[in-house]
């Protein structure tokens, strides 16, 4: 057998035996928010010597080749601080598609700064899916700890990926002060035709930590 063709024998198998075999890629792309949420695991929210677009385009070039080496699906997942407030956020997206057409895209969001400019684009990409931060399944537990009038936000924008085809989600973050609610944030999901509800843990770090002293 050829050296050559044994490459194509392997990738051939590695598909027959799991044709799903994905290789994440999660990249802060910024530590700048729009939101000071009181559980936050940030210690602050300066950007200061962040890295550049040029930079995380030669990471994700670095992730791609090794997925292609190891025979793994790429995919990417975009958090920050707030990524719909970094400037490379788009840019950063159009390289990963162009060094790897149709690669699945999850972007972390408080959802706060989705409009319709903003959904149209992101509709124009193409499978992208956005996770919309949720802590409470009402507006005044929501609000409590990410600002007056956000809940009302989250809201438009979950009204906002439906009228423009984004596929979307809700997180929580369970704390002892909403963890016994877990059935209204569901029923919450269900009222905005959300089609999933998550739930995570709460880190104790950065403001989180003047959080969990204080209560």
């Amino acid at each position: 057998m050829s050296t050559t063709t044994f490459p194509r024998l392997e990738e051939t198998l590695l598909r027959w035996i799991d044709s799903d075999r994905w290789l994440p890629l999660q990249i802060d792309i910024t530590n700048a928010c729009n939101l000071r949420c009181t559980h936050c695991y940030h210690p602050h929210h300066r950007n200061t010597d962040a890295l550049g677009t040029a930079d995380w385009s030669a990471i994700i070039d670095q992730h791609i080749a090794l997925c292609r080496k190891l025979r793994f699906r790429p995919s990417l997942i975009v958090c920050g601080g707030e990524p719909l407030l970094s400037p490379s956020l788009f840019p950063i997206l159009a390289h990963a598609r162009k060094v790897s057409q149709g690669i699945p895209v999850s972007i972390l969001t408080n959802g706060t700064l989705l409009d319709s400019a903003l959904a149209q684009r992101l509709q124009a990409i193409g499978d992208v899916r956005l996770q919309l931060s949720l802590d409470g399944p009402d507006a005044k537990s929501h609000d409590e700890l990410r600002g007056p009038g956000q809940f009302g936000k989250l809201q438009n924008a979950t009204a906002l990926c439906r009228a423009y085809g984004l596929n979307h989600h809700l997180l929580a973050v369970l704390t002892q002060e909403n963890a016994h609610r877990i059935s209204e944030f569901f029923e919450l999901a269900r009222n905005w035709a959300v089609p999933f509800m998550g739930f995570t843990r709460f880190v104790s770090v950065g403001y989180g930590r003047a959080a969990r002293a204080n209560g």
